[in-house]
């Protein structure tokens, strides 16, 4: 097994790193394009490798890695909090630790192994950890982690395991399956009090001089959704990745078909959008943003006005439409 580390996708052939993805588990997530937006967002003190292994000179899988710094007391809140922000004036590095992972600094709730042969897996996994653990010892870093794997990857925790790692429970991940009609009936099968409640509310935010746009090219808002991404990021009590205005931008301009924002609109002002990618039968809601000086009650009510103008295709794929698909939350 041949294998090559390259420090950029740029240096990468785009068909030849598509060419072994299939059309299972979200391909859209560690394709060629999307990588590259997320490397073009220089996000801070973050650092790319991407490895290819080779057999016979043919790609038989891939993936990326990135290092990046996490602060320990990112969830700690209050005095304590503050006590540390003020040894870090004096002690920059203090609680902060340094990581090497296999994944995207951009949460996807997906891994980026991509193995076009099945039976190469344990082969393939085996030699991964050899390269990662060297650019761990170059890059000096205190952990390696490996991300964003589902329940069903039992094959890969089960060799990670052996190989001495720990697993360890991050943030689930909601799937909404698709099985109505029309939004009404979608409404109707929630007990009578809450549908009360999500009717009412969003009367409120159809009459309240509001515009729900659902937008193909948000790329020139990306300075405006970012500062309400920011809003949202700050009042989180989990924080990993922070992102920039140039990965809304490069996200658009890199997956133009496949990425939308949904903009609420008021007097010409955005008060709220829901970024959001779209694969065959699959739409996932990927970042937030919301005005909280302007708007207090948007989190659960903009899911709803999203759900309401999904509609379907007649190839009965999921795309803002509202039939027969999944939505990841």
């Amino acid at each position: 097994m041949d294998i090559k580390v390259f420090r950029s996708i740029k240096e990468i052939d785009s068909l030849l790193w598509d060419s072994i993805i299939n059309n299972k588990n979200n391909p859209l997530l560690r394709n060629y394009n999307f990588l590259k937006a997320v490397e073009d967002s220089n996000l801070s003190d973050v650092k790319y490798w991407y490895v290819m292994f080779f057999e016979n000179s043919n790609l038989i899988g891939h993936t990326s890695l990135f290092s990046m710094y996490s602060y320990m007391d990112e969830s700690i809140t209050g005095k304590i909090k503050n006590f540390i922000a003020k040894i870090r004036i004096k002690f920059p590095s203090f609680l902060r630790l340094k990581m090497i992972a296999c994944g995207t600094p951009v949460a996807t709730c997906s891994n980026t192994l991509t193995i076009y042969n099945g039976s190469k897996h344990n082969e393939f996994l085996l030699n991964l950890d050899k390269v990662i653990n060297k650019i761990a010892a170059q890059e000096k870093a205190h952990i390696i982690l490996y991300r964003d794997f589902n329940a069903h990857d039992n094959q890969s925790m089960k060799i990670l395991n052996n190989l001495g790692y720990r697993k360890a429970s991050s943030l689930p991940t909601t799937f909404f399956d698709v099985k109505w009609s029309n939004f009404d009936d979608y409404i109707n099968s929630f007990k009578s009090s809450t549908k009360a409640k999500i009717k009412r509310n969003l009367k409120r935010f159809n009459n309240g001089d509001l515009i729900v746009e659902i937008c193909s090219d948000f790329s020139k808002y990306s300075k405006l959704v970012y500062k309400l991404y920011e809003n949202v990021y700050e009042k989180a009590e989990s924080k990993f990745e922070k992102l920039t205005p140039a990965f809304f931008y490069h996200i658009n301009k890199n997956l133009s078909k496949n990425t939308k924002a949904i903009l609420v609109w008021k007097d010409r002002k955005i008060l709220a959008f829901e970024l959001v990618l779209e694969w065959n039968k699959l739409l996932t809601p990927l970042y937030v943003g919301i005005d909280y000086e302007l708007v207090t009650e948007f989190d659960e009510t903009l899911w709803y006005a999203m759900v309401e103008r999904v509609v379907v295709s007649n190839d009965g794929s999921v795309s803002f439409e509202f039939k027969n698909g999944k939505i990841i939350k």
